[in-house]
């Protein structure tokens, strides 16, 4: 791939890992999901790699992520 000056790659997170960044108040991290849809993301988010989505689930997932389990 060209190196472009002045243009900063996107850091890639494929091991995943916990976001550093601003809050959604403080206007959060912008990313793009599927090349066309853009999100904010906020710093203290945690990215969950594919390999690991894989093997645990996104039942499990969404159940974490949610209030419908003790670990809230």
């Amino acid at each position: 791939m060209k190196k472009v000056r002045g243009v900063q790659r996107p850091q890639k997170k494929s091991t995943g890992g916990m976001l550093v960044g601003p809050t959604h108040e403080e206007g959060g991290i912008p990313a793009v999901v599927d090349g066309t849809t853009q999100v904010e993301l906020e710093g203290g988010e945690y990215i969950i790699n594919a390999q690991t989505v894989g093997t645990v689930g996104t039942q499990f997932l969404d159940k974490l992520n949610s209030t419908q389990t003790s670990y809230h």
